[in-house]
């Protein structure tokens, strides 16, 4: 497995011109594992969410509107690609589902229980960070205003996928890397 990561890591860092020191790959048992963690997540979900797939598994049964998310209902959230505007109705609740897991982790009860918490999903996830619990001490520096989420520019294809734009997205990070050596 750490060969396809690293593998992963080489084709993300040739896409977009960047190096990448560190990489977490989770799966669904750990991504549900931390959400039941550090939640339940309250969460405003955007529309009703009624699919169901057996070959994967997967049944989505969430009504729209705020309710508190578990592991098992934020993956259904994360997982659902029935909207309107397709992969980008995807990727802005998965983005809003995001901050809205960042502003948990970061209320006081869960960041005294970080070391915890790390220490127990580790065995759920593959990662080359091996030392995540000694960046704690730099917790009390993250806000969740200073934070960004961007989604790489591109456009939806005619199967109402999202193809990102190379060149557009090679542009962004540069921009990303110029703001971050100034103000750094």
């Amino acid at each position: 497995a750490d060969a396809r990561n690293e593998a992963s890591v080489k084709v993300l860092e040739n896409a977009f011109h960047m190096n990448i020191d560190y990489y977490v790959n989770l799966d669904l048992t750990a991504f549900k594992y931390i959400v039941d963690v550090v939640g339940p997540i309250s969460f405003d979900v955007p529309v009703d969410m009624n699919y169901s797939d057996p070959a994967q598994s997967l049944n989505i049964q969430l009504t729209k509107g705020v309710q508190e998310l578990d592991g098992a209902k934020a993956e259904q959230l994360v997982r659902y690609r029935g909207y309107p505007d397709a992969d980008l109705g995807r990727i802005k609740t998965q983005q809003a589902f995001l901050r809205a897991f960042i502003e948990q982790v970061l209320k006081p009860q869960n960041k005294v229980n970080l070391p915890g918490i790390i220490k127990g999903v580790y065995p759920y996830i593959q990662t080359n960070f091996k030392d995540a619990v000694d960046y704690l001490v730099y917790l009390d520096q993250i806000s969740l205003e200073k934070i960004q989420m961007i989604t790489l520019p591109g456009s939806a294809t005619e199967d109402k996928k999202y193809a990102y734009d190379s060149a557009k997205a090679k542009e962004l990070f540069e921009n990303i890397l110029a703001a971050k050596s100034i103000t750094a």
